[in-house]
């Protein structure tokens, strides 16, 4: 069994950065029972079933080198150390992992991992942190995308990693051959990340939506929510939205929220017909930001230079929000 190889890619500096957030700012993760999805037509399957179902997939001439090692919450650690966190922080329930050479040949071995994470929202999560707007997207799944010799994409409830043991000079292309042999063993769903839809599309950088679970922009009281990049007459800066049970829930953190812009020496302002409350300030480690609630929905923005531009863009956010 090849130990995890660490540090290598874009994806894995940015899942170090987000576990020390996640470390300091939130706590464990849910350990509860998950549901598994349904193949058509068959009974549900128990996670670990699910994951050696998956894995079962094979290529001409690529042949298992073991079988199927599986870690849970209490040993991941084992195999990606402390890129663990991340996962955790998006309530991992289990990892599959199988190698596979290729006739024999020990040189060219492809490592899949495959991630469970309960639901398709977390896996798109823990998928966003790692893709950028100018990356190799592949047709594949319900998204993909290629960096280096590794293949990452996500489907359902699946978070997909498929890299080579040691490169060898085809592994890109053998990925992707791998990719699509895994992501047809992976049944289809209808459920999709619901934020998503609520964004203005003018102005949205493609690509650049990111979903977390929990601890959005390094706050605990900011959770379930989506940032995504704009540029409005030349000026880029950062949308978010976050999602809660009640109205309740959202105006505890909207209060949150505007008592560390007042603690930070900087006036907040009254921002009219923007919500059912807004303010706007400086906030310590974000720089200036302007914030509205409207109902179970809290969202905002990290200003650039002026307001003006994402003004707009949270005035149609706000219209695309239910009342």
């Amino acid at each position: 069994m090849t130990k995890r190889r660490s540090g290598v890619s874009f994806f894995r500096i940015l899942l170090l950065f987000f576990c020390v957030l996640y470390a300091l700012s939130s706590g464990c993760a849910s350990s509860g029972t998950a549901e598994v999805p349904s193949w058509p037509g068959r009974p549900a399957l128990r996670p670990q079933q699910a994951l050696s179902k998956i894995l079962a997939a094979s290529l001409p001439d690529w042949h298992p080198a073991g079988p199927t090692v599986f870690y849970d919450e209490d040993s991941l650690f084992e195999y990606i150390n402390g890129a663990a966190e991340t996962y955790f922080a998006y309530d991992f329930l289990m990892l599959a992992t199988r190698e596979f050479v290729y006739a024999g040949d020990a040189s060219r071995t492809i490592v899949v991992d495959v991630y469970d994470m309960r639901r398709p929202a977390n896996a798109f999560g823990v998928y966003s942190l790692g893709r950028a707007p100018d990356a190799d997207f592949i047709s594949l799944a319900q998204e993909g995308y290629a960096a280096e010799d590794t293949v990452f994409f996500w489907k359902n409830r699946y978070f997909v990693e498929i890299y080579p043991a040691r490169p060898f000079p085809e592994a890109k292309e053998v990925g992707l051959e791998f990719a699509r042999a895994i992501s047809a063993r992976i049944p289809k769903t209808r459920e999709e990340i619901p934020l998503l839809k609520h964004l203005p599309p003018q102005g949205l950088v493609e690509k650049s939506e990111t979903y977390y679970l929990r601890s959005l922009l390094g706050h605990r009281f900011l959770k379930n929510g989506i940032t995504a990049e704009y540029i409005v007459e030349g000026e880029r800066f950062t949308i978010f939205l976050c999602e809660y049970g009640a109205p309740e829930e959202a105006q505890d953190a909207a209060s949150l929220f505007q008592k560390e812009i007042e603690e930070s020496e900087d006036l907040c302002e009254a921002l009219a017909q923007l919500g059912e409350e807004s303010f706007a300030g400086k906030a310590e480690y974000l720089g200036p930001v302007v914030v509205f609630r409207q109902g179970r929905f809290l969202a905002g923005a990290k200003s650039g230079k002026s307001k003006g531009s994402s003004l707009c863009v949270l005035q149609a956010l706000s219209s695309r929000l239910p009342k």
